[in-house]
């Protein structure tokens, strides 16, 4: 990703999310995609993954949102299973 449209895309999530919540500062964010080529579609290859943080986001702040984000989202479908 260029310079220019990472600093965009920081620039976009922070806006929203001050938007979003009231005026709040952002002070970290991931953004987790995953995604084929039509070549890997034709061949059968596995996706690839991208991840990308906030400028100047601390490893600790991550891996922190990362095991948030897991641990949220798995009791979230855990209680899903247990409503059906």
């Amino acid at each position: 990703m260029s310079a220019e449209t990472k600093d965009a895309l920081d620039e976009a999530i922070a806006a929203h999310f001050g938007t979003e919540w009231d005026g709040a500062i952002l002070t970290g964010y991931i953004l987790q995609m995953s995604g084929v080529t039509s070549e890997d579609i034709e061949s059968g290859e596995q996706h690839s993954y991208f991840r990308e943080t906030a400028n100047g986001q601390a490893a600790h702040v991550t891996l922190g949102l990362l095991d948030y984000s897991h641990t949220t989202y798995r009791a979230a479908l855990s209680r899903e299973a247990f409503d059906d």
